[in-house]
């Protein structure tokens, strides 16, 4: 009787237990990680923007754009100057913006979907809420020499006049654009020169001669410089 050799399973096609329980890791532990990753991301994600700061042509009014970078929807989107609240126009889907009419320290604040918050600052500073100065003030044969300047929007020279005591309206006797140097005719009693800038602040500066020393003898006191006292208002 014949005899047939027994089979037996090749070494590499036998089912190996550690191939099986590697397996079964890959399937069971990647989808976990990959979810748990993804959970993760979408809690703790924050909203991200951007915030466009714009120019001014007539230092009373600038403006802000915020744009808005996140994928993800967000629950608020805020902005105030100095604790005071700005409302916000909405340009398109993802842009909105306020003009600002005041130099200040602007805070934006936006919270996203899952609660995460964001904020940010901006300092505006180029806007002309100062009023003109007055300086070196000298009275000579009569006249009134006074020098006014504004570092930021400029002086508007037709706004610039002088009161006298009595109530009456001068008007310079002289204006050096470049200089900023103005002259008056002085009353003995005073004068309250009134100028604004082009923004629209105003100064208001009161200048009084110093009454002379007494006279010694043949000597006369030689004439005391004036007493200017400026104040500003803000008319922006």
């Amino acid at each position: 009787m014949a005899r047939y050799p027994s089979y037996k399973p090749s070494p590499k096609l036998a089912p190996r237990r550690g191939g099986r329980f590697l397996l079964t890791l890959v399937l069971i532990l990647i989808p976990y990680l990959v979810i748990n990753a993804a959970v993760f991301f979408f809690m703790t994600t924050k909203p991200e923007y951007e915030v466009i700061l714009g120019d001014t042509n007539d230092y009373v009014t600038t403006s802000f754009v915020i744009k808005v970078k996140s994928a993800f929807p967000y629950k608020s989107l805020t902005a105030s100057m100095d604790g005071e609240p700005i409302e916000l126009t909405k340009l398109s889907a993802k842009s909105f913006g306020a003009d600002v009419t005041r130099n200040g320290v602007l805070e934006f604040s936006m919270i996203n979907f899952n609660g995460m918050p964001a904020a940010s600052y901006e300092q505006i500073s180029i806007l002309d809420d100062n009023p003109p100065t007055l300086s070196d003030q000298v009275i000579e044969d009569g006249v009134l020499t006074i020098y006014l300047e504004d570092s930021q929007s400029g002086i508007d020279e037709s706004s610039i006049y002088a009161v006298s005591a009595a109530g009456a309206t001068r008007r310079p006797l002289t204006i050096d654009k470049e200089t900023g140097e103005l002259t008056f005719s002085m009353d003995p009693d005073g004068l309250t020169i009134h100028a604004k800038d082009r923004a629209g602040n105003e100064v208001v500066a009161t200048c009084t001669p110093q009454p002379a020393a007494a006279a010694t003898g043949l000597e006369q006191a030689a004439e005391a410089p004036p007493d200017v006292q400026p104040t500003g208002t803000d008319e922006s």
